[in-house]
């Protein structure tokens, strides 16, 4: 963050894959990125907690960033913030799919699997 907007200190951070969407909120599996060894978590959001620019990537499958932490201000004031940040992949284009399928080939004759 820049220097006026201040610092955020994360205390929690979850992947999480949205599994259904509903009138007024989704439900996602976490994976703790906090703590790995944590088992997986089921969580449902509010659909208001989604920022208006994510809102056309909230779609089951899609993958976002959660995290929960203290916000402190440049001038000092700390606040409890939760964010939620979904993920942007880019799009695979037809030559870059099939030059990865043309590499496979070539491993699947190098490596044969019988």
């Amino acid at each position: 963050m820049c220097e006026n907007a201040g610092t955020f200190h994360p205390l929690q951070q979850w992947e999480g894959t949205v599994t259904e969407i509903a009138e007024s909120e989704f439900i996602a599996e976490l994976r703790d990125l906090t703590e790995l060894a944590n088992r997986r978590e089921e969580a449902t959001f509010d659909l208001g907690e989604v920022s208006p620019a994510d809102q056309q990537l909230l779609v089951p499958g899609a993958v976002f960033h959660w995290r929960v932490g203290y916000r402190t201000s440049a001038s000092g004031q700390r606040e409890r913030v939760s964010q939620l940040r979904f993920i942007r992949n880019p799009a695979w284009t037809r030559s870059a799919v099939a030059d990865v399928k043309r590499k496979a080939k070539q491993l699947q004759t190098l490596f044969p699997l019988t």
